[in-house]
């Protein structure tokens, strides 16, 4: 059975061109060219996984999201956790601890993916402790070194940065970021290793190339392009077809090998000419797939220009709080407000974003995320949200914005059946835990219910035998002959109590004894102890 391939495809207008007989036109279009990966990839091919984990003090604050107010570092731990638990024994990880600089003492090299190197690497994750401030740089640069430094480079190699804040020592961006700055060649190379997959389109006279990078199975990237053409004079209705755009694409199978594989396609528009004195319009709206992308495009590039402008009062605001977007109210309200009111404006004013209801293309998900940024920035929660949104349609990749309801971008947008499944065995996971938990809490609720009962049955045989004792207030008449017997009593009944308390001491020592040694085995067995 052949295996499949990666596949590249074209989309654009319905092919109906009027052209007049008379005169030379220019055409403008736009046409979107699809690469897609297969979906018959079971099992990935092996990878080295870098992992940087951001441990400021800020990560010892509580999860804004949980109810049990669990640390974020809390939160973190168990997402390595299931990383780790879900990477094969072909693959190797490291994990790079930092927050100003790198902490060698939470980080690994690179390590197999065994049963031995699985546990040192959850010993150092449950090592971790917050402090500190944040500085990207140095992690990177380590990361980048550990991949550099690799005998074996066979296996694809990726970096993964972890952070819940920004960098306090330095400003990111292409603005920023001189070129003769060595983070941006460092990064620039080891992107440029993983974008193994090439592909290119050419129009009628030009032609170009983009590196894609690594696909995931089943991950499909769109990209938009725009084209014109200059047709020539006809006779009336003389029918013809115009060269259209031919796109391929070639790509490697894993990293390492040698063989590479290729896919192509072209289309071709058709013309009719016609006799009319002006120029007539071409009378097809819009391929859906091709407005949907020149949406997408002005979107990000409407959400890119309110962020800069939100950076400009951001920094000029007096006592503003470097590189903490929610710590003033003030400046996430003015955020909020600027965000709404240029979303409002877009809205009126964008011819795409008109037309799209007229086309039968429903933006409603873009705009109930928008809604929903303007929102979080009203409770001060600030702009991470909208960041993540954009590096998700730049990239066309699933990221997890925060954004409350089902248009969350993770939701169907980019998600890969792969990346689904994952998700699906992550609920799992946490549904087991809490199962476990629920269990552990039961079965510590009954035992020490049973050792409480032990102790107050020896406490109620030892009010029986009191209760027993002959009573010493006897009728004054009866005292002269009862005179032994109610000292004989008394002494007796000393010596139960001071029997009964040592006895009931001994019982409860005994109950505690028993209870530390049984939730020592609960810990064990379900990973916890009780909830305090």
């Amino acid at each position: 059975m052949t295996p499949e391939k990666v596949r590249v495809s074209i989309s654009m207008s319905p092919p109906i061109l009027l052209i007049d007989y008379s005169r030379a036109l220019t055409l403008n279009g736009a046409a979107v060219v699809r690469v897609e990966a297969p979906s018959s990839m079971k099992n990935h091919d092996p990878i080295d996984l870098v992992t940087l984990i951001n441990i400021n003090q800020s990560m010892s604050w509580p999860a804004a999201s949980q109810t049990e107010m669990s640390s974020r570092l809390d939160l973190l731990k168990n997402a390595m956790k299931f990383i780790i638990r879900q990477l094969g024994d072909d693959d190797r990880l490291a994990i790079v601890a930092f927050n100003d600089q790198v902490i060698k003492e939470y980080t690994t090299g690179i390590l197999e993916i065994s049963d031995i190197g699985r546990m040192a690497i959850e010993k150092k994750v449950d090592g971790l402790v917050a402090k500190g401030d944040t500085a990207f740089k140095p992690s990177l640069e380590h990361a980048v070194k550990l991949l550099d430094d690799r005998a074996d480079k066979k296996r694809a190699g990726f970096i993964v940065l972890i952070s819940d804040g920004l960098d306090s020592q330095f400003k990111w961006g292409d603005d920023s970021i001189a070129p003769t700055d060595p983070i941006r060649g460092l990064l620039r190379k080891r992107f440029a290793d993983n974008k193994d997959r090439l592909w290119g389109l050419h129009t009628p006279g030009s032609s170009g190339g983009i590196l894609v990078g690594t696909l995931y199975a089943r991950e499909v990237k769109d990209f938009i392009v725009y084209f014109s053409y200059r047709t020539g004079i006809w006779s009336q209705g003389y029918n013809t077809t115009l060269n259209g755009i031919a796109a391929s694409v070639t790509y490697k199978e894993a990293p390492g090998r040698q063989s590479t594989a290729t896919d192509s396609c072209s289309v071709s528009l058709p013309v009719h000419v016609t006799d009319t004195a002006t120029a007539p319009a071409n009378p097809c709206p819009p391929y859906p797939l091709v407005l949907q992308q020149m949406v997408r495009f002005k979107v990000l590039d409407f959400l890119i220009s309110v962020l800069k402008e939100f950076q400009v009062l951001k920094e000029e605001a007096a006592g503003a709080v470097h590189g903490k977007e929610g710590d003033d109210p003030v400046l996430q309200a003015i955020a909020a407000s600027l965000l709404e009111r240029k979303w409002k404006e877009f809205k009126q004013s964008d011819e795409s974003w008109k037309e799209a209801p007229r086309n039968f293309l429903d933006l409603g998900g873009i705009d109930k995320d928008i809604n929903a940024m303007v929102g979080i920035l009203k409770q001060g929660l600030g702009v991470g949200c909208i960041y993540s949104w954009l590096s998700s349609y730049q990239m066309q990749r699933a990221t997890t914005t925060g954004l409350p309801g089902a248009h969350m971008v993770a939701t169907g947008q980019f998600r890969t059946p792969a990346m689904d499944a994952m998700v699906q065995e992550a609920h799992r996971q946490l549904a087991k835990e809490a199962s476990a938990q629920d269990a552990g809490t039961s079965i510590v609720c009954k035992r020490a219910a049973e050792l409480l009962d032990g102790v107050n049955k020896r406490f109620d045989l030892w009010c029986k035998l009191d209760h027993d004792l002959p009573r010493t207030n006897q009728p004054p008449s009866h005292q002269e002959e009862g005179h032994e017997s109610r000292d004989i009593t008394a002494v007796l009944r000393g010596d139960i109590n001071r029997a009964r308390q040592h006895d009931i001491y001994l019982a409860a020592d005994h109950a505690i004894k028993q209870w530390r040694s049984f939730l020592a085995s609960v810990e064990k067995t379900h990973g916890h102890g009780p909830d305090k």
